[in-house]
């Protein structure tokens, strides 16, 4: 008898703006996609400029506990993270282990690859790819990458698509 083994793969995409990356996520976790699977890079600058604008009016869901709010979307992946420093594009944030090891190995050009888009190939994109997303964030964009379960992949790959997710590529 086979064992069933299961595996992943991380969907990689773009998105040309902060509100369209929102959505999306916003998508993702009402279906259920956990968010510990989730990693996003973007610019501090073009995040801080959507979050002040939207934190007024920042859709909450109230929990039963008086007074508590949960923020879902792209405010609650990069709300709390702490810059990096990249050579080649500047302060942005991270969020997502995957992210961070990307974003953390392109800002050490003494340990790793000083650059974004050689920290993406690390990570297996291919290098088409790893040019558009850095040149995607450096335009004011989003990169957004999830990992998911084989059997969820068609289901998160047309989530990603109808929100307007662009550049997808997979990884096993």
């Amino acid at each position: 008898m086979k064992e069933e083994v299961n595996t992943m793969k991380t969907i990689f995409c773009s998105f040309d703006s902060y509100s369209q990356a929102h959505e999306t996520i916003k998508s993702l976790f009402d279906s259920g996609y956990p968010e510990k699977e989730m990693n996003v890079l973007i610019r501090t600058d073009e995040a801080k400029l959507h979050m002040d604008k939207d934190l007024h009016k920042i859709k909450v869901e109230v929990t039963n506990e008086i007074g508590e709010i949960e923020a879902k979307g792209l405010n609650r992946l990069v709300g709390g993270q702490r810059p990096l420093e990249l050579e080649d594009i500047g302060k942005v944030y991270a969020s997502g282990s995957l992210a961070t090891i990307a974003a953390k190995t392109a800002s050490d050009s003494d340990q790793g690859t000083g650059n974004l888009k050689d920290a993406l190939i690390d990570l297996d994109v291919d290098p088409p790819f790893a040019r558009t997303y850095r040149q995607k964030i450096i335009d004011g964009g989003v990169l957004f990458f999830i990992r998911v379960q084989d059997e969820k992949t068609d289901e998160a790959v047309s989530i990603l698509t109808e929100n307007k997710g662009e550049n997808l590529s997979m990884v096993p």
